[in-house]
């Protein structure tokens, strides 16, 4: 997304065993990339997020054994 949009992209991880901020260092230094660590779980943080930075679109992309029944794309009018 950074690569080929101008999208922001904000990620969203609560930095699990899973979790590995590593994995996006290629970007990390990008002013259209925001990380902060939190759940989705957690309504209100997601809530206070989505009142910052007003997103056209939000990706799930979770981290299971079985991606096809957690990953979900929901688009925002």
């Amino acid at each position: 997304m950074i690569a080929e949009t101008d999208c922001l992209v904000i990620v969203l991880d609560r930095l699990t065993y899973a979790g590995n901020r590593d994995s996006l260092s290629s970007v990390a230094n990008s002013n259209r990339y925001v990380f902060r660590e939190g759940s989705i779980e957690d309504l209100e943080y997601v809530g206070a997020l989505l009142s910052e930075f007003a997103p056209n679109s939000i990706v799930n992309f979770a981290a299971e054994s079985h991606v096809d029944r957690s990953m979900g794309q929901l688009r925002l009018s």
